[in-house]
Protein backbone atom coordinates (compact mmCIF):
# COMPACT_ATOMS: atom_id res chain seq x y z
CA UNK A 1 0.00 0.00 0.00
CA UNK A 2 1.45 3.62 -0.71
CA UNK A 3 0.08 6.06 0.95
CA UNK A 4 1.19 9.47 -0.74
CA UNK A 5 1.00 13.35 0.17
CA UNK A 6 0.84 16.44 -2.07
CA UNK A 7 1.89 20.12 -0.86
CA UNK A 8 0.62 23.03 -2.23
CA UNK A 9 2.05 26.98 -2.04
CA UNK A 10 0.36 28.54 1.80
CA UNK A 11 1.56 31.77 0.63
CA UNK A 12 -1.87 32.71 0.68
CA UNK A 13 -2.64 31.31 4.47
CA UNK A 14 0.41 31.95 6.21
CA UNK A 15 2.12 34.69 5.19
CA UNK A 16 5.93 34.67 4.70
CA UNK A 17 7.85 36.70 7.64
CA UNK A 18 11.21 37.18 7.69
CA UNK A 19 13.79 34.95 10.13
CA UNK A 20 11.27 32.22 8.87
CA UNK A 21 12.77 29.65 6.52
CA UNK A 22 10.23 28.03 4.61
CA UNK A 23 10.46 24.45 2.72
CA UNK A 24 8.75 23.11 0.07
CA UNK A 25 7.47 18.96 -0.02
CA UNK A 26 7.00 18.34 -3.66
CA UNK A 27 7.22 14.50 -3.50
CA UNK A 28 6.09 12.29 -0.10
CA UNK A 29 4.55 9.77 1.14
CA UNK A 30 4.42 6.49 3.10
CA UNK A 31 4.91 3.02 1.90
CA UNK A 32 3.25 0.46 3.78
CA UNK A 33 4.03 -3.43 3.05
CA UNK A 34 3.22 -6.34 5.15
CA UNK A 35 5.60 -8.70 7.32
CA UNK A 36 6.46 -11.93 5.43
CA UNK A 37 6.56 -13.60 8.44
CA UNK A 38 3.78 -12.06 10.63
CA UNK A 39 0.36 -11.03 9.17
CA UNK A 40 0.16 -9.01 12.33
CA UNK A 41 2.66 -6.53 12.02
CA UNK A 42 3.30 -3.46 8.91
CA UNK A 43 6.98 -2.28 7.71
CA UNK A 44 6.53 1.64 6.87
CA UNK A 45 8.83 3.59 5.42
CA UNK A 46 8.91 7.14 4.71
CA UNK A 47 9.97 8.63 1.86
CA UNK A 48 10.44 12.49 1.31
CA UNK A 49 12.12 15.33 -0.73
CA UNK A 50 11.96 19.02 1.01
CA UNK A 51 13.02 21.67 -0.19
CA UNK A 52 14.31 24.18 2.14
CA UNK A 53 14.43 27.94 0.69
CA UNK A 54 16.80 28.70 3.16
CA UNK A 55 19.17 27.41 6.11
CA UNK A 56 17.83 25.52 8.41
CA UNK A 57 19.71 24.33 11.76
CA UNK A 58 21.06 20.39 12.00
CA UNK A 59 18.69 20.05 15.51
CA UNK A 60 15.74 21.09 13.41
CA UNK A 61 15.88 18.96 11.14
CA UNK A 62 16.58 16.27 13.36
CA UNK A 63 13.80 17.00 15.17
CA UNK A 64 11.05 17.53 12.75
CA UNK A 65 12.13 14.00 11.25
CA UNK A 66 12.09 12.24 14.79
CA UNK A 67 8.44 12.98 14.91
CA UNK A 68 7.28 11.79 11.76
CA UNK A 69 7.28 8.10 13.04
CA UNK A 70 4.41 9.60 15.44
CA UNK A 71 2.27 9.75 12.59
CA UNK A 72 2.49 6.21 12.41
CA UNK A 73 1.11 5.52 15.75
CA UNK A 74 -1.81 8.36 15.12
CA UNK A 75 -2.73 5.84 12.18
CA UNK A 76 -2.86 2.95 14.62
CA UNK A 77 -5.11 3.81 16.47
CA UNK A 78 -7.44 5.64 14.60
CA UNK A 79 -7.77 2.39 12.26
CA UNK A 80 -9.57 0.20 14.07
CA UNK A 81 -12.63 2.35 13.81
CA UNK A 82 -12.24 3.28 10.18
CA UNK A 83 -12.17 -0.58 9.49
CA UNK A 84 -15.54 -1.22 11.31
CA UNK A 85 -17.02 1.79 9.43
CA UNK A 86 -15.53 0.02 6.04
Amino acid sequence: MHVGKSNHDKDDVVPIRSGVTRATTPIGGWVLAPDANDPNKTHATLIIEIDFKGPMPDFAITAAFSMQGMIIDKLRKKLPAFLDKH
